[in-house]
Formats: C-alpha cells, structure tokens, sequence
C-alpha cells in the first residue's frame, strides 16, 4: 500500500505501507469490529516514522451493519465520549502508567 497527502503546512506525507491484526474476536460480546493498524510513513524532506492506530468499524453486509446504521450507534458513541472526554482526562493525569 502506498498513498501521499499534503499536510496543511504544505509537506507531502507518503504513506510506506500499512498493517492491519485484529483488535476483537468472535465471542468477545462486540458488536463492532476492531482493528489495529500499524502505519509506516515520511514526510518528504523532514522525518519517517511510524504509528499505531485502533479502528473501530460494524461488519458491513450483516443485520448488525443495518443496527448499527439505523439507530445511528457511531454519532451516539461520538457524541458521549466527546462529553466525558475532560473528564476522563482529568482521571488518566491522576493515575500513574
């Protein structure tokens, strides 16, 4: 997989490749699936790196699929972490990793 995209300060970001693992099962009680990707990249001129993300996505093609659409599950879930998120924040500084 190779992909490039401008950065708002005009830097070109290449995309070197991309890995995906699963984050959830079957059996894990989720109705989403989850995926973890491990993405390579440079920014033309300046640095490379790498990065990890989690993805969170509903099976597409499945009565779930049609669940999670209708009753707008992804808008809802935003929408409540985006109102916790300060708080959690708050809780996370006090904890020791």
């Amino acid at each position: 997989m190779y992909l490039s995209f401008q950065l708002s300060d005009s830097s070109a970001v290449n995309v070197i490749s991309c890995e995906s693992e699963s984050g959830s099962a079957v059996g894990d009680g989720l109705t989403s699936v989850i995926k973890i990707l491990d993405v390579r990249y440079e920014v033309k001129g300046q640095d490379s790196g790498s990065v990890r993300l989690v993805g969170k996505m509903f099976p597409l093609g499945s009565k779930m699929s049609d669940t999670w659409e209708k009753s707008h599950l992804f808008e809802r879930e935003t929408q409540f972490y985006g109102s916790i998120k300060d708080k959690i924040l708050d809780i996370m500084k006090g904890m020791i990793f």
